[in-house]
């Protein structure tokens, strides 16, 4: 008998420290005010290539994204990307580009740019954008310059946004609650890369503050058309109460509450899933609402199987 295979790419989501969170309600749920912008140490040009850092070029440029304002939903923002060429350098042929995410509309303005970037200068590409959606998502400014001597060199600038109703935030660093998946097998080992077939990621939309509701949201995109799935979140024991759950938009994915499981060789309670297939780059959205019901701590869990 042919036995089927499971790959399991789980998300270990992060310690929820309630005792510790709910001590600090009542603060903003969302950052006001963007972090600082760490600026790179001016030098001049060396007569040799610039230093390798892990075996890559050091681009000698500063480069930095920024917003006009608070990315509230549905307002119109200005986006701008600054490059600088470090002291007495210049940046030849470099090609400017900017990349927005779906939730974010492109208003006006070019997202991208070409040309020389003559020493001492600075050269802004700015669009103006429309913030068209809530959740969890980044920008990114990217510039390329090459020249004859040292070949090319490149530099990433990123805006990272947490949106929802009522207020927003935009900061140079991933937000504290950005959970990235660490794609495992069932017995714990990597899985080798470029054989995953989904991508995915799981984020709170605000702290989670005592009787104060928040989502945890799912995002789940396929590389490939799968036929059947199971997609699952694992809350703690106690601590969370679920106020609802929201089907994805895929209409082939039906809920259906798991029995208790072991996954990486522990044993977790019951979770909530759906099963269904799955088509390429069409991306799922499990969306959970919670409320802390009591104080303690755990991990939220959120895993895909095959």
């Amino acid at each position: 008998m042919m036995r089927r295979t499971r790959t399991t790419l789980v998300i270990i989501a992060g310690l929820l420290a309630l005792a510790v969170i709910l001590l600090l309600a009542g603060c903003a749920a969302i950052p006001t005010q963007l972090p600082p912008v760490a600026t790179a140490g001016r030098v001049t040009l060396p007569t040799q290539p610039p230093p390798a850092e892990l075996g890559k070029p050091v681009a000698p440029l500063d480069v930095d994204l920024s917003l006009s304002g608070k990315p509230l939903l549905g307002s119109t923002q200005t986006m701008t990307f600054t490059v600088k060429p470090w002291p007495g350098t210049d940046a030849p042929n470099a090609a400017i580009t900017i990349t927005l995410p779906p939730e974010i509309e492109l208003v006006s303005g070019s997202l991208t740019w070409q040309g020389d970037i003559p020493k001492d200068e600075t050269r802004q590409v700015q669009v103006n954008v429309r913030i068209a959606s809530k959740g969890y998502y980044s920008a990114r400014g990217y510039v390329r310059f090459s020249r004859s001597v040292y070949g090319g060199y490149g530099k990433t600038a990123a805006l990272y946004f947490v949106v929802d109703d009522t207020d927003a935030w935009a900061g140079k660093q991933p937000p504290k609650n950005n959970w990235v998946a660490n794609n495992v097998s069932p017995g714990g080992r990597p899985v080798p890369p470029g054989t995953e077939r989904i991508t995915a990621h799981a984020y709170l939309t605000r702290p989670l503050e005592w009787d104060q509701e928040t989502d945890l949201i799912y995002e789940i995109t396929p590389t490939a058309d799968i036929d059947q799935v199971e997609i699952g979140l694992i809350l703690p024991q106690a601590g969370i109460a679920v106020v609802e759950q929201k089907n994805p938009r895929q209409k082939t994915l039906v809920f259906r509450p798991a029995a208790e499981r072991e996954i990486l060789g522990t044993k977790v309670g019951p979770s909530m899933s759906w099963y269904g297939p799955l088509v390429k780059d069409d991306r799922t959205v499990i969306r959970v609402r919670l409320k802390p019901a009591t104080t303690g701590e755990g991990a939220i869990i959120a895993y895909v199987s095959e």
